[in-house]
């Protein structure tokens, strides 16, 4: 099914339908009302999120900001066991975000700061800091 597709377009595919498909049910109640939600798991958002990121075109340069932020805080708060766990259970998409994170987070740790700091009023974290969300990422996916 995905042959013939780069790493880019596997990394949208994988992702896209990693985050329709596996999900967690979670249960919200507001007065008298409860309702059953799909909220899809962390490994399928950082494939969306990089997915994002790589496929940003000069015109929209200023969300790639937002989404950098976005990839940052899922991999800063996110409990890296379960990630590999994720990628073990699910070997195609640990390789295209190994591969993504690679290349988005360790290759282009400057580019991630800057852009956070021009497009969100976050204070950045610094290229090293990306850099290594990044290798942890990486290091996590691939154990």
């Amino acid at each position: 099914m995905l042959e013939g597709l780069d790493a880019q377009q596997r990394l949208f595919v994988v992702g896209h339908w990693s985050a329709a498909t596996l999900t967690e049910r979670r249960l919200i109640r507001c007065d008298d009302v409860e309702v059953s939600i799909p909220v899809a798991r962390r490994l399928p958002l950082l494939a969306c999120k990089l997915h994002a990121w790589l496929d940003r075109r000069d015109a929209r340069a200023d969300k790639r900001g937002s989404d950098g932020l976005d990839i940052v805080r899922l991999i800063e708060t996110a409990q890296l066991d379960e990630l590999a766990a994720g990628a073990a259970h699910n070997r195609e998409l640990g390789q295209v975000v190994g591969w993504a994170a690679a290349a988005v987070l360790i290759d282009q740790s400057a580019r991630v700061s800057r852009m956070i700091s021009l497009h969100t009023d976050t204070p950045p974290p610094g290229a090293e800091r990306v850099e290594l969300l990044g290798s942890l990422l990486v290091d996590a996916i691939n154990s």
